[in-house]
């Protein structure tokens, strides 16, 4: 009896120190730092930025606001109508130059001002001149009917543009000596050029200034011109620069 209760008493310590052996053998190295600390394994997380208290909130500046308020860019838009005025230096038969005044009216076109700066334009033209010398004057007027295409690109508030133009120039003359006088019909086709600049105003209207050339008729003539013109973009959406 004495024998079996020794052999039990061996045995019990034995297995306590085994089983601790064991269970450690199954923990996860992983977890295992944490455990040894007595903290429970979780995710971090990043600490939440903390807006500063008390610092001013940035403010406009009044003078950036009242520019952008006036000449904003005009946007993405595809119309507009514009007329002009200003002075055209005809070349005339007698050799020279005469300037006069010249009107001009154009539809434009932009086909897709997201991708490219291409546009598209009719125009009306109308000037007239005359020249007197004694009784003997001589008086033309010229209507204008010319088509055009090239390029318009807005900068911000700044436009600049480049087109070629292709038409024709109606002229109605007359000459009187004082006592008989005589009319003349022509139909002169024509060629020019033209660029400019313009400033948009609230961004929908454009200020322009455009300069010009163009030949036309048999024999061959040149005009210069000089233009002020005013843009209405029809269907711009003026964008908030600021």
């Amino acid at each position: 009896m004495s024998a079996l209760i020794t052999a039990l008493i061996t045995l019990f310590p034995m297995q306590a120190i085994e089983a601790p052996a064991q269970v450690d053998a199954q923990v996860d190295p992983v977890i295992l730092p944490a455990q040894q600390r007595g903290q429970t394994p979780r995710t971090r997380r990043a600490p939440a930025k903390k807006t500063p208290r008390g610092q001013p909130v940035p403010q406009k500046k009044r003078w950036l606001e009242v520019f952008w308020n006036i000449f904003p860019p005009p946007g993405n838009y595809t119309m507009e109508v514009g007329a002009a005025v200003g002075a055209s230096f005809l070349e005339t038969a007698y050799g020279g130059t005469n300037p006069n005044i010249m009107f001009r009216g154009h539809f434009g076109y932009r086909p897709n001002p997201r991708q490219n700066s291409l546009v598209a334009y009719g125009a009306l033209d109308y000037m007239n001149y005359k020249q007197e010398a004694g009784e003997l004057s001589y008086t033309s007027h010229y209507t204008g009917l010319m088509a055009g295409g090239g390029l318009l690109h807005y900068y911000g508030p700044l436009r600049l543009d480049a087109t070629a133009e292709a038409g024709a120039l109606v002229r109605v003359a007359s000459q009187s000596d004082g006592t008989n006088t005589y009319r003349a019909f022509h139909l002169q086709p024509a060629v020019g050029a033209i660029v400019g600049g313009g400033l948009s105003l609230g961004g929908r209207v454009t200020l322009s200034l455009k300069a010009g050339a163009r030949v036309y008729g048999y024999p061959v003539r040149t005009d210069f011109s000089v233009l002020y013109g005013l843009e209405w973009l029809i269907d711009a959406r003026p964008i908030d620069m600021y």
